[in-house]
């Protein structure tokens, strides 16, 4: 009769633990699949976004491409400019020019990032410096708008400005 109630007791618990075992392995696995449902939610939207974008550049392609060789949608660095000018040097007797930090500038329906680049520079002919404005202008990396041009014709007793140019933007 003892070993039969031990029994009993020894069942009872093997019941009790067994059923506790199984309750917190549903709340695990409960947790578990709540946790990859919210990971596969998150996901499906991520590709829902990506799918869109997919559309919007396959849609656009031919002006992504325009605005990426002009330089608008590519970042630039200070470091690449300086390349492109030291490569560009023409046969100048000085050519320095001098990056000031970016800053960031708002505008009605986005906001765009302007870099103030200074160049100056000495030649002896006019030529050399127009060819070099042109190339200047048109294979520049990046979206070059002039702020200022000030030529300026130079002699031992006096100087005076061929073209000036200045805009406010």
């Amino acid at each position: 009769m003892k070993q039969h109630i031990s029994l009993i007791i020894a069942l009872t618990l093997g019941c009790i633990f067994t059923l506790w075992k199984s309750f917190d392995f549903q709340q695990t696995e409960e947790k578990h699949f709540n946790t990859t449902q919210y990971r596969l939610d998150s996901l499906q939207k991520c590709v829902l976004f990506f799918q869109e974008n997919i559309g919007f550049c396959k849609k656009h392609k031919k002006e992504m491409l325009l605005f990426s060789n002009k330089g608008w949608i590519r970042p630039h660095s200070r470091l690449k400019i300086g390349r492109f000018l030291d490569k560009l040097r023409p046969p100048f007797r000085r050519l320095t020019y001098q990056c000031e930090p970016e800053e960031t500038r708002e505008s009605i329906n986005h906001s765009f990032r302007v870099s103030r680049i200074t160049i100056e520079t000495e030649s002896f002919q006019d030529g050399s410096l127009y060819q070099f404005l042109r190339i200047l202008f048109a294979k520049f990396p990046g979206v070059l708008i002039a702020r200022e041009i000030n030529l300026t014709r130079s002699s031992e007793d006096s100087s005076y400005s061929l073209i000036y140019i200045k805009r406010s933007y």
